[in-house]
């Protein structure tokens, strides 16, 4: 495995764990009751980055391919700054290889709805950084002084609203207590980079929610969990590309996954929550069509020209759904076809 200097973050990371160790010693020494809250405060913290010390190791001690490398907790703009092509490309690709293209180009930029969707996958997946990262506004309007003031008070910090708070929270309790969720999710490492490169289609990336023993393990939020719905929305939004994907990954990380599983939940009241498990084959095809988006990637790269989805001219036709067959016109009591 090519050695590599451990990322900034691990390095302020430890950084930050010697201050701790002397603030700790500092407070123990005070020997008060508030010495003592403090102390306990800073061992909280001081656990936590020990844990994210240990599993930035646990993924670089695995063995693996030689440009693969495994980055768990990996903060996301710090994942989305490395280069290599990923799921949401590959996604976009399905249409040619002009909108992978401009996947590949374009600087991502988060909506409304993939804000909540974003804080809702931290809410789950990492509760104790949740509740750190969020702070609730509680006035009438975002604009005016106060809320400018409120703004800079907690710069850095996610602002929602109580609503939101308390609609991320519904969603966080929902997932944890469902039974099959919870098996799943408790005790997973979450937020998994991996990176890696080959001939066939360049420098490439994925991004996990979760990895739990050597299943996979992703959080959807959805309008509708049903089957019925789900199946359709599944494919609509790419997933069975987006597995393909992480599998392709994950065997050249050589992670060992087996087993593929989907947390669907409802965005909105009652917050319902059903998990699926991916047929083997939803996923091998998936791999199979994305590794193939991929290589026309690199080749329409190497040759400096993007395909669109036609060069020729095209027939419109009607959809089906507006074909009603033919019209009918009644005359003296006769209905006649027009």
């Amino acid at each position: 495995m090519m050695t590599t200097d451990p990322p900034v973050f691990i390095s302020e990371l430890r950084t930050q764990l010697e201050v701790i160790e002397k603030l700790i010693q500092k407070a123990d020494a005070r020997g008060t009751a508030d010495g003592n809250a403090e102390a306990k405060r800073y061992r909280l913290r001081r656990t936590e980055i020990q844990k994210e010390i240990a599993d930035y190791t646990w993924g670089q001690d695995m063995k693996r391919t030689p440009t693969a490398r495994v980055i768990p907790d990996l903060p996301l703009a710090d994942y989305l700054a490395l280069p290599g092509i990923h799921a949401s490309a590959i996604k976009r690709g399905s249409l040619s290889p002009l909108h992978l293209q401009a996947a590949m180009c374009s600087e991502p930029k988060e909506t409304p709805l993939m804000r909540f969707g974003r804080l809702a996958h931290q809410a789950v997946l990492e509760p104790e950084r949740f509740a750190r990262a969020v702070t609730v506004w509680t006035g009438s309007s975002r604009r005016g002084s106060v809320w400018n003031a409120f703004c800079r008070k907690h710069r850095g910090r996610e602002i929602v609203t109580q609503a939101e708070r308390a609609r991320l929270n519904r969603i966080a309790a929902a997932v944890r207590s469902h039974c099959q969720a919870k098996h799943f999710l408790d005790g997973a490492r979450t937020e998994i980079s991996v990176t890696w490169e080959t001939k066939r289609y360049g420098p490439a990336k994925a991004r996990f929610d979760a990895l739990a023993g050597d299943a996979l393990v992703e959080l959807k939020l959805t309008g509708d969990v049903s089957p019925f719905a789900f199946e359709r929305t599944a494919y609509r939004m790419g997933y069975h590309l987006q597995l393909g994907w992480y599998d392709e990954a994950q065997r050249k990380a050589k992670l060992g996954v087996k087993d593929f599983i989907l947390v669907a939940v409802e965005a909105e009241e009652p917050f319902d929550v059903i998990v699926y498990r991916p047929l083997r084959m939803y996923v091998s095809e998936g791999r199979k069509l994305a590794v193939k988006l991929a290589r026309a990637y690199w080749r329409a790269q190497g040759k400096g020209s993007f395909a669109g989805q036609s060069d020729d001219v095209e027939p419109l036709r009607l959809p089906g759904y507006a074909i009603v067959g033919p019209a009918a016109l009644t005359i003296g009591g006769k209905e006649l076809a027009v």
